[in-house]
């Protein structure tokens, strides 16, 4: 061997030390992965159990929506057809004031011949 290789300086326990930890980083890496693997299969499972869950709540989110849609239109036909009622009434309302207008001065005249 050469005088200057850098490799006389390294003490001798070094390279077990490194070995132990590649070896203790892949166990802790394989502890991760399985880890995330079981995480991974839960999510799984639990999108399984709720998906039924969603898709029935967002059809009645939307049946509920369609109802209400319909609600306000029958809600708009029925406030129309009470205001056409409230005009009509104001109107028959005036009408009756005016004839009862009619009349008292009718009645009137006719009780201004008789004294």
């Amino acid at each position: 061997m050469n005088e200057d290789d850098p490799t006389k300086e390294l003490p001798s326990e070094q390279p077990a030390k490194d070995e132990i930890r590649v070896v203790n980083f892949a166990d802790f890496a394989n502890e991760v992965l399985s880890r995330l693997s079981a995480l991974e299969q839960k999510i799984d499972e639990r999108m399984i159990e709720t998906r039924p869950l969603w898709e029935r709540a967002l059809a009645e989110i939307a049946e509920t929506r369609q109802e209400m849609a319909e609600g306000r239109k029958e809600m708009n036909t029925k406030f129309r057809n009470l205001d056409r009622k409230f005009d009509q009434l104001a109107r028959e309302l005036f009408e009756m004031r005016a004839s009862i207008s009619d009349f008292d001065s009718r009645v009137a005249d006719l009780e201004g011949k008789q004294s």
